[in-house]
């Protein structure tokens, strides 16, 4: 673990690279709030050396800092945005918070944000709200990372999720990143043998036409109704 994170920092650090993920999803798919036992957590996991599995976390993070000083040290998790997972944020929290107060480099932390079973896994800005600024008053930056958003509902439930989510990041200081941009080389793309199945979470479709999520999405950052935004494009 220690030598390919040292070897991928290293050369995010010669590359210049801003930032990076270090631990990437540390607790079973949702609903679960217990963390993945993966082969580092159980080495790690060893109570007669006063170690528990957790601890791995620290120790990633510690290897990337030596290999990377200027690199922005993340962790990125899915199902912190939404309010019908609080055990896993409460978890979350809690071993953020304990990361902070030992002093483990960490400068932020990234909020996947997919939205795939509406109303189950909606965005709500209120509870996104107050679990961004919760890292943030931890003095941890704070990031939308891969956003995308089912397109099953239709057009104007997407885009307006995704609108929900882009003027929350915006209010709060948070980068905004998509998990892709159109459907046909998109995160929810499959295939089953040699045919493709496209999905449909990405603000443009498999011809790569916009849909009404993009025009949603201007319309958040210039602070205008989704008409007004439609009316500046045609006339540009």
């Amino acid at each position: 673990m220690r030598d390919h994170i040292t070897g991928m920092l290293a050369h995010c650090q010669e590359k210049g690279v801003v930032s990076c993920d270090v631990i990437n999803e540390l607790f079973d798919d949702p609903p679960a709030s217990n963390l993945r036992q993966h082969i580092w957590y159980k080495f790690f996991d060893d109570p007669a050396a006063g170690l528990k599995g957790e601890d791995y976390i620290a120790d990633a993070l510690r290897t990337a800092r030596a290999a990377a000083p200027d690199v922005k040290l993340f962790i990125n998790e899915n199902g912190l945005e939404t309010p019908f997972l609080p055990a896993r944020w409460n978890a979350m929290r809690t071993i953020v918070t304990n990361l902070v107060q030992q002093g483990v480099p960490l400068d932020g932390i990234g909020f996947q944000s997919h939205i795939y079973s509406l109303p189950t896994s909606v965005e709500d800005p209120i509870t996104l709200t107050a679990h961004l600024k919760a890292f943030q008053k931890l003095g941890l930056k704070v990031r939308i990372s891969e956003a995308d958003v089912t397109g099953d509902e239709g057009d104007l439930v997407q885009a307006t999720q995704y609108a929900a989510v882009l003027g929350t990041a915006l209010a709060n200081g948070a980068d905004f990143v998509t998990w892709g941009d159109a459907d046909r080389y998109g995160s929810t793309t499959n295939h089953s043998g040699t045919q493709l199945q496209y999905g449909n979470a990405l603000p443009w479709d498999v011809n790569l036409n916009a849909k009404t999520t993009v025009v949603a999405m201007l319309a958040t950052i210039w602070g205008v109704s989704i008409a007004e935004a439609y009316s500046r494009l045609a006339a540009a």
